[in-house]
Formats: structure tokens, sequence, C-alpha cells
């Protein structure tokens, strides 16, 4: 493989961070194979971009090696006779290639104990797919779902009009009474919002995300399905 069959400049190199020049690096260590050294990899890069010489070239190649230490991908011989080389680590093999190491990392960014049961269980597999618009989707379809299930709607109330009739401050279903007017407010206001923000655009239109966007909005998906879920046991306790 060559590096420059992902990455046609060294002006198109230098612009990406370490994170995304590190997958391709990825896939060129994978077919490299055997024992790697940082200096050796990083001259038969610099071979195919003959016209860029010099440290800022070999640092951006450095910070990408260092990434992939980092995440575990590569390590060092623990022993004295084999100084500086590294080899492919039995998590970079599990990887396998770059779309496998983006797997991989948005895992360990989005373990499932972080999430409500019921979105890892179906939200999390399309976000580990690559699938992040998707994802997003359905972490706030389910947060709908619960709130209609809690509040005992039926299918004609939707979306933001849903949540603002389940957590009203004054007589809403979900609504806890023992806070103040204001805080109440605020709770109907944040749900309709997660909502009316998250959910309605991706049903409307494709929205690019980035992997740390769509982990975020997942997380919080979790947290207001755990509020739906605690308001429905206190209302209707097991």
């Amino acid at each position: 493989m060559k590096i420059r069959t992902h990455i046609r400049t060294a002006a198109e190199l230098y612009d990406m961070s370490a994170s995304s020049f590190a997958p391709v690096l990825f896939e060129y260590l994978l077919d490299q194979g055997g024992n790697l050294h940082p200096y050796t990899v990083a001259v038969s890069i610099q071979d195919e971009f003959p016209e860029q010489r010099g440290e800022v070239f070999m640092r951006v190649i450095a910070e990408g090696w260092q990434w992939l230490e980092h995440q575990g991908l590569i390590a060092a011989f623990p022993d004295g006779q084999n100084a500086g080389w590294h080899f492919i680590t039995s998590r970079g093999y599990s990887a396998r290639n770059a779309a496998g190491l983006a797997k991989l990392v948005a895992a360990d960014q989005l373990p499932a104990h972080f999430l409500h049961s019921v979105v890892a269980r179906e939200a999390l597999p399309l976000f580990l797919s690559g699938d992040l618009d998707t994802a997003v989707f359905k972490a706030f379809k389910l947060l709908e779902v619960a709130i209609r299930d809690a509040a005992g709607f039926g299918m004609d109330k939707v979306g933001t009009a849903l949540a603002q009739e389940a957590f009203k401050a004054e007589g809403g279903p979900l609504t806890d009474t023992s806070l103040e007017k204001g805080e109440r407010i605020s709770m109907m206001n944040l749900m309709a919002g997660a909502i009316g923000a998250h959910k309605n655009p991706h049903s409307h239109r494709t929205v690019v995300l980035t992997v740390e966007e769509a982990r975020d909005m997942l997380i919080l998906a979790s947290q207001l399905i755990k509020v739906v879920d605690a308001r429905r046991h206190a209302l209707r306790p097991d």
C-alpha cells in the first residue's frame, strides 16, 4: 500500500489532524507487517513525497504514529535488543483496516454503560457502524416513545408538542410538582428542545455529524430517558 494512494499531496497531509492521518498510516503499517521502526517508516513515506523534505514532514508522521500508540494499536518491544522497534498489537490486528479502526475508536469513545439500556441496544450499533445521523435520530425517537408511553398518550401526540404536553408546568402527567414552577418550565423546555433540535432535523434531512457530536447526543438522549423513567416510577411504582 502507498500513502499517496489516499493522500495526494504533502499539503493535504499537513492539513490533516493526527486522528485523521492515523487510520491511513495504520493501513500502511498493516501492509508492512513484521517489526516496525518509526524512523524507517517515516523515511519510506517521505520517499513517496520527494518534493517534501525536512522536520515538519517528519513531525506529521510522528504525530500519527504517536496517536496509534496511544490507542494501543502499536506498541514498543520491551527488551533492549529491539529498542525503538514496534509491533502491531492484538488490538490493532482486531481492527484489520481503517474502517475497523474507526469502529474500535468509536466504541472506546462511547462505552455501552454510558447509555440507557434501550439506547445501547437500538442506537449504539448504528453509531458503531458509522451511521451517526441515523443513530442520533433513533436515540431521540426512543426518547419520544418513552415520553408517550410514560404519559399514557396515544399516537396523535408527537414531537415537541408531545414533550410539552407531558411536562407542562401545570397538570403535565410527567411533571414533578415538587419543583418550583420555573424549574418545571425548564424541564418541559429541555425535553421539547432536545426532540426539536436533535430528532426533527434528522427526520427531514441528512445532518453531517462528527463522532464526538453524535456521542454527546446519544448520552444526552440517554440521560433524558432516565429522567422519564424516574417520573414513570414515581407515578406508578412497581
